[in-house]
């Protein structure tokens, strides 16, 4: 691969260069740590990042054992994936404005390891509880959560660069002991996305047996419009016939 073209694009980001010059990175190591420094030049909505990379006590470069807050992945200690990516907070203090049912509903679903789509105009209150559970979760599994539209977004803005977010991304939802995905259905439309991504991720977590939760404001009939746009039918109710045979809905 031809790295210089992209070492200048990182160099020239206001973001990547203060940590380059704060490291005093050389090229050779911006290629051995390019997936890292690359992530420093994506747009958050925060500013502010802790550095993923350090220099040792002998001058070596090296990955943090830290958690970081947005935007870089963390392959050695993060529990929570895609944290690492996207970043969600809620407040410890927030009240979950379900009813009880509901709420153990989805907590007897993850304790038991079922594959849940849940669908109802309570849709932000799931969010709500999803990050609080995949919080909980990370204490003893490896655990993903994203919101698909963020997803998406992060994906699209990666094509213009030859770092492969997209497979590295749908890599660690599949390997994921836990994946929660969030207001599905809110996502631009792309056959690329819902094919080679969200069929993909949810296929393969099917065939590995692995627990996915799945939150819309939309049920399956209106998610398969969605998908299709009126035009690919077939496609679309591919991935609808995969939930509605390997997912257990719930109505929130």
């Amino acid at each position: 691969m031809n790295y210089e073209n992209l070492i200048k694009i990182i160099k020239s980001n206001d973001k990547s260069k203060k940590a380059i010059l704060d490291l005093n990175i050389t090229e050779v190591e911006i290629i051995t740590y390019i997936s890292e420094i690359f992530d420093l030049t994506m747009d958050y909505s925060k500013n502010e990042y802790q550095p993923y990379l350090f220099r040792d006590k002998n001058g070596n470069l090296k990955r943090s054992q830290k958690l970081t807050k947005i935007g870089i992945l963390n392959e050695v200690s993060s529990r929570n994936m895609l944290k690492n990516y996207f970043e969600y907070e809620l407040p410890i203090t927030e009240k979950i404005k379900l009813s009880q049912k509901t709420i153990n509903s989805i907590a007897e679903a993850a304790k038991n390891k079922i594959s849940l789509y849940i669908y109802g105009n309570n849709n932000i209150e799931i969010s709500d509880l999803l990050i609080l559970l995949s919080n909980s979760l990370t204490k003893k599994n490896t655990v993903s959560y994203v919101k698909t539209k963020d997803l998406y977004n992060y994906i699209l803005q990666s094509f213009n660069t030859k770092i492969n977010v997209k497979n590295n991304l749908i890599n660690l939802m599949i390997k994921s002991d836990f994946l929660f995905l969030d207001e599905i259905g809110y996502e631009t439309n792309k056959s690329w996305f819902r094919d080679d991504v969200l069929f993909y991720i949810i296929s393969k977590r099917i065939e590995k047996q692995l627990p996915t939760i799945i939150n819309s404001e939309y049920p399956l009939v209106v998610l398969e419009k969605h998908f299709s746009d009126g035009k690919e039918i077939r496609q679309s109710k591919r991935i609808i016939n995969l939930l509605n045979k390997k997912y257990k809905s719930l109505k929130s």
